[in-house]
């Protein structure tokens, strides 16, 4: 089609091919970035070894979005709202009960000042910005507003409605970040997200499925046609 208008009109086509290739130049690389493609990936994956492996390249990037994301919906949603739950207990703490608003955070979208406290370097210590660290991170899964409108939940119900239509794992790794923000950088550790040994075979049975995974045996369930991890009950 452009090459037959292009015999009518060479001159509008080519400006207007340019421009278009010159969008397409600024865009393309933002939608192939690894972390575009994974957040179009939906939780879980469609059988246990492809999950297996989602979890492996997950835990090999530290990336702890991807392991929630991985989880069993249920036992996601429980951890999004425990996370929840911490976080607003380290605002209470610090809460200078001034009723002075957060420290403003550097100018950018909630979820681009999010990215620039966690990539501070230092600990942050002070109160009005671990507010503003917390508030972006509400603002950015549209939580804040919510929360204005209802309250904090007082049950699981009230949890699941909050979180409904949330990137859980996001907010989990967000979270996270806010808690481990406190301490300096060397001082934060987390457990092995997911371990090196061998995995498998898999005994499959409906919707349920286990794997040997070395010492440890692995258990997986079937959600509306897609695999999770079922964390230990410890855990």
């Amino acid at each position: 089609m452009i090459g037959f208008v292009a015999a009518r009109v060479p001159g509008r086509v080519r400006s207007a091919g340019r421009v278009l290739a010159a969008a397409l130049l600024l865009v393309l690389p933002a939608l192939l970035r690894p972390s575009a493609l994974r957040a179009a990936e939906p939780p879980g994956a469609a059988t246990p070894e492809a999950l297996v492996a989602r979890l492996r390249a997950a835990a090999q990037r530290d990336d702890l979005a991807e392991v929630a994301n991985c989880t069993a919906p249920e036992q996601r949603l429980v951890w999004a709202a425990a996370m929840l739950r911490k976080g607003a207990m380290m605002m209470q703490f610090f809460d200078s009960g001034d009723g002075a608003a957060p420290a403003a955070a550097d100018a950018g979208t909630p979820a681009q000042q999010v990215e620039a406290f966690k990539a501070r370097p230092e600990r942050i210590a002070m109160p009005a910005e671990l507010q503003a660290f917390h508030q972006a991170i509400l603002e950015k899964h549209g939580i804040a507003a919510r929360l204005g409108k209802e309250g904090p939940p007082a049950n699981d119900a009230a949890a699941a409605k909050l979180l409904a239509g949330v990137d859980q794992g996001a907010l989990i790794a967000d979270m996270t970040a806010l808690v481990d923000s406190l301490l300096d950088p060397s001082r934060r550790e987390h457990p092995k997200y997911f371990p090196d040994e061998e995995v498998g075979p898999f005994e499959v049975k409906g919707d349920h499925a286990k794997a040997k995974c070395g010492d440890c045996q692995l258990e997986l369930v079937r959600v509306a046609g897609r695999w999770y991890q079922l964390l230990p009950p410890k855990d």
